[in-house]
C-alpha cells in the first residue's frame, strides 16, 4: 500500500455502528458476518475491529501482536480500536484500555468519562463536565488538550481533533501536513485519521485538511449524514445511507459495496459498515482476519499472537487469524474448553481427553500429556499444563 510508514497509519475514533445483528460471509476482500448476538458498535482499528453487542459484551478480532484485541469481560457503553490498543466506557462511565502500552496509552484514567477515543499511542477521554483528558505520547503535542468544554473527541495518529459544545474545531499535535490547519465554521461531528482529519458541518457537507497522500482529503461535494477518517482513505454515508469512500484504494478499502448502510467505521486499510437490515460488512486488507468474524454463538474466546478462537455454545470451535504466518483451522468435534497458544492449541473434549492443533507451518518438535482423563487444560508460549481429573497436574514443552 505505501512504504514501511504505512504500518503506523489507522483511524483512531472511527465511527461507532449502531444497533444491528452481527453478520459473516467471507470474500477475498470484503466479508459479512452473522451471530445471533445484535451489535450496538464497532470500531475498526489499524489491523484489528471491535464490536460491541446490544448485551454490552465486547468481541475484537484479527491483529493481536499486543493484546489489543484480547476484550475484556463485563459490560460496556462504547468501544474505540486504536492502532495497537483499545479501550471502552464501562457502564459505570469508568474507562479501561488495553494492548500495547510503551507510552502510558493504556494506564488507569480514574474518574467518569462520557467519551473515550483511542489513538496511535495516546489516548483521550471526554469527561462527564465536558472536559477533556489526554494520556500517553505527548512528542508531538497530542495529548496537550486544551481547556474548555468538548461535545467530542478524536485521537489520530500523533494529533488529536475535539469539537467545541459552540461547534467549532480544535486540533492540536503534529503539524507537518497541516493537520492542524483547521476550517472555519460550525460542525457536527468530526474524525482523526493518519495525518489528516474530516469532519461533517452542521449542513452536510463534508470538509477534510491535513496530508492529501493518496487522496484522503479530497472530499466529494454534497450532503452527508457521516463521516469516519482512515489511514489513506476515508468513508461517508449520503443521506440516502448510501456509503462512498475517497482516498487510496489499492486494498478496495475505499470500494464499499452497493446498498444502503446506517453507519460506517474506517480503519487503516479496512472499512465496516452497518446496513440498515442489520447485516455488518468489512472490506478490504484482511492479512490478519480484520473484516472476517465467526458466526454463531460463544461462550469463551481466546487470542495469541496473530490468531484467536473460541468456542460455541453447541461446543464447535471456530479459529481466525492471520493465515500468513498461522495455520488457523480449528479440529472438528465438540469440546467443554479451549487453551490458546503461539505454536499449540488444546481442547478439552467431553470425556476429559486431550486434543491438539499445531498453528505453525512446519513439524511440531515438542512433547505431548501421557494420555488421560483431565479437567482443565491451559497453555502458554513455551509450555502447556493440565489438570487430571485424578487431581494430579501436568505439564508438557511445546517446543
Amino acid at each position: 500500500m505505501r512504504t514501511r510508514t504505512a504500518l503506523a497509519i489507522f483511524a483512531a475514533a472511527a465511527l461507532l455502528l449502531a444497533v444491528g445483528a452481527l453478520h459473516v460471509a467471507v470474500g477475498s476482500n470484503r466479508a459479512a458476518a452473522q451471530s445471533a448476538e445484535r451489535v450496538a458498535a464497532v470500531s475498526a482499528g489499524a489491523m484489528h475491529t471491535c464490536a460491541l453487542t446490544e448485551a454490552g459484551a465486547l468481541h475484537c478480532w484479527g491483529a493481536n501482536s499486543h493484546g489489543q484485541a484480547d476484550a475484556p469481560s463485563g459490560r460496556f457503553t462504547t468501544v474505540s480500536a486504536g492502532s495497537r490498543h483499545t479501550c471502552a466506557l464501562r457502564e459505570s462511565g469508568e474507562v479501561e484500555c488495553w494492548g500495547l502500552n510503551r507510552d502510558g496509552q493504556t494506564e488507569k484514567m480514574w474518574g467518569r468519562f462520557r467519551a473515550v477515543s483511542a489513538g496511535g499511542d495516546h489516548t483521550c477521554g471526554l469527561r462527564e463536565s465536558g472536559e477533556l483528558v489526554c494520556w500517553g505520547a505527548n512528542d508531538h503535542g497530542q495529548a496537550d488538550a486544551p481547556p474548555d468544554r468538548f461535545s467530542a473527541v478524536s485521537a489520530g495518529s500523533s494529533h488529536t481533533c475535539a469539537l467545541r459544545e459552540s461547534g467549532e474545531l480544535e486540533c492540536w499535535g503534529t503539524v507537518y501536513k497541516g493537520e492542524t490547519d483547521l476550517p472555519p465554521g460550525r460542525f457536527r461531528a468530526v474524525s482523526a485519521g493518519w495525518r489528516h482529519s474530516c469532519a461533517l458541518r452542521e449542513t452536510g457537507e463534508v470538509e477534510c485538511w491535513g496530508s492529501n497522500e493518496g487522496g484522503p482529503t479530497d472530499a466529494p461535494s454534497g450532503r452527508f449524514v457521516a463521516v469516519s477518517a482512515g489511514g489513506l482513505h476515508n468513508c461517508g454515508l449520503r443521506e440516502s445511507g448510501e456509503a462512498e469512500c475517497w482516498g487510496f484504494y489499492a486494498y478496495g478499502q475505499a470500494d464499499p459495496p452497493d446498498g444502503s448502510f446506517r453507519a460506517i467505521s474506517a480503519g487503516d486499510w479496512h472499512t465496516c459498515g452497518l446496513r440498515e437490515s442489520g447485516q455488518l460488512e468489512c472490506w478490504g486488507y484482511n492479512m490478519h482476519g480484520q473484516i472476517v468474524v465467526p458466526s454463531g454463538r460463544f461462550i469463551s474466546v481466546e487470542h495469541a499472537v496473530g490468531h484467536g478462537c473460541a468456542l460455541r455454545e453447541s461446543g464447535t470451535v471456530a479459529c481466525w487469524g492471520s493465515d500468513e504466518w498461522v495455520d488457523v483451522g480449528a479440529p472438528a468435534g465438540r469440546f467443554s474448553a479451549i487453551s490458546v497458544g503461539p505454536r499449540l492449541s488444546w481442547a478439552l473434549q467431553g470425556s476429559g481427553e486431550l486434543e491438539c492443533w499445531n498453528h505453525i507451518w512446519n513439524e511440531y518438535d515438542g512433547t505431548y500429556p501421557s494420555p488421560g482423563r483431565f479437567k482443565a487444560v491451559s497453555v502458554g508460549g513455551s509450555y502447556g499444563c493440565g489438570l487430571r481429573q485424578s487431581g494430579e497436574l501436568d505439564c508438557w514443552r511445546h517446543y
